[in-house]
């Protein structure tokens, strides 16, 4: 809630200028547009190069094997279109860090088995779906 209170944080000190907690905010927010519009860039790089693909991944579980969990609805990168740019693309996509970017994001998701067997452990997991889908 936002008025004259005893508790909580101050948003103005008493010369109505942002205190160090308002900045601090307003900072955070500035930095959030920021990484926000250098992601979208990023990704329209990705569609320009065409090596975007929809995504799929299925995670069986030991415990119910016949019952995989599968992802759907998103988008990643192809490596095997990503191979077949041409060496001055991967050139430049070295260069301005972008490569880094894209080896980061097949990283991880090579990771997304070890990450739901973690969730399931942890029982944060819902049960699989008669078809699977999660």
């Amino acid at each position: 809630m936002v008025g004259k209170r005893d508790d909580g944080q101050a948003l103005f000190d008493g010369e109505k200028k942002p205190t160090e907690y308002t900045n601090g905010v307003l900072e955070f927010c500035r930095k959030f547009e920021e990484s926000g519009q250098r992601t979208r860039a990023f990704l329209e790089e990705l569609k320009k190069l065409d090596i975007l693909m929809d995504g799929e991944i299925a995670i069986t579980r030991s415990d119910t094997p016949d019952k995989p969990f599968v992802y759907r609805g998103f988008q990643m990168v192809d490596e095997n279109k990503l191979k077949e740019l041409p060496a001055d693309t991967l050139e430049t996509l070295n260069k301005n860090g972008m490569i880094m970017l894209i080896h980061a994001h097949m990283f991880s998701m090579n990771l997304m088995k070890r990450l739901f067997e973690r969730q399931s452990a942890m029982g944060k997991v819902p049960a699989p779906a008669a078809n699977g889908a999660a």
